[in-house]
């Protein structure tokens, strides 16, 4: 997915939509086949949780190599196979390119590059950015958890 630009919502909406649903939903079938129960867990949870617009937070967090991504991916695919818009977003430039149609957090959201106390996104009330957010059924963020460091010890947040 290209950055996000101004004046552009429905382009943007129409990107997000514009998937083969039926091979999505093939690709979901034979993951879910593969899936541990960990996996099977986690897609559970987070799927239902989106579909049934119950505005649920979760930080999904192991270690390397346990299928964080192949779970997050799979929940992505559904929603997609669904007709619905799932924005997956990741913290660096990297993971973001291990994900299915994935951009920078810094992208999406407009977030500065240096953040401080003082920083706030660009992202305005009408743009193009906010209102593929309201369409947004789920928002996936990979590797939030440096962010979520950051923000507890700014801001004394401790419990979510």
């Amino acid at each position: 997915m290209s950055p996000v630009t101004m004046g552009n919502a429905a382009s943007l909406i129409i990107e997000q939509l514009d998937v083969d649903q039926g091979a999505l939903q093939l690709q979901v079938n034979a993951n879910r086949a593969r899936s541990d129960a960990d996996q099977d867990l986690v897609y559970h949870h987070v799927y239902e949780s989106a579909i049934e617009g119950q505005g649920k937070v979760y930080f999904v967090q192991s270690a390397g190599s346990y299928g964080k991504k192949f779970s997050l991916n799979t929940v992505a695919n559904a929603i997609h196979a669904q007709g619905g818009i799932c924005l997956f977003v990741a913290s660096s430039g990297i993971a973001a390119l291990l994900l299915d149609k994935s951009q920078t957090a810094h992208s999406m959201f407009s977030i500065p590059i240096v953040v401080n106390e003082a920083s706030i996104t660009r992202m305005k009330k009408g743009s193009s950015e906010a209102e593929l957010m309201c369409k947004a059924m789920l928002l996936i963020w990979d590797l939030s958890t440096y962010l979520l460091k950051q923000l507890r010890s700014r801001k004394g947040l401790h419990n979510f």
